[in-house]
């Protein structure tokens, strides 16, 4: 059975072993290389051949937007999931400009990240729930 490979790129070390432990426990996903940085991943992304890249918003080198923006710019076809936690509708529009497949935010559970992966890599477009709340419905939370 052929395994979902991710990049993950997350500077907060807790966080990354967090996702990587999660996917860990599903058998058609795994972590094929994490980076603290923009510039790790970019420089290293062709030598991984990733089948998804889950970046972070905020790089203590670049903007998670720019990291996004580079790499669709080098790879196109490569879906890309950014998350953070400060999300305005200018910064979901930049976002989707600049080639971000899927927005979430870093609160939402294993079950719905795994979910939107999943919808990610059948060429969906994807936000969590949260996001699809506030700014399709009104609602704050």
């Amino acid at each position: 059975m052929k395994k979902t490979r991710i990049i993950l790129v997350e500077p907060l070390q807790l966080l990354a072993d967090s996702i990587q432990a999660i996917f860990q426990q599903k058998e058609k996903m795994e972590v094929v290389a994490p980076y603290q940085s923009g510039d790790d991943c970019i420089h290293h992304l062709t030598r991984r051949f990733p089948d998804l890249l889950l970046i972070s918003q905020n790089l203590p080198d670049m903007n998670g937007l720019e990291c996004c923006r580079q790499i669709h710019l080098q790879i196109p076809q490569l879906p890309i999931l950014i998350w953070g936690n400060d999300w305005s509708a200018s910064l979901l529009h930049i976002a989707l400009q600049h080639g971000a497949r899927g927005i979430l935010e870093k609160t939402i559970d294993s079950h719905e990240l795994y979910r939107l992966i999943q919808m990610c890599l059948k060429g969906m477009t994807v936000f969590s729930s949260g996001l699809t709340e506030r700014f399709l419905f009104g609602k704050h939370l």
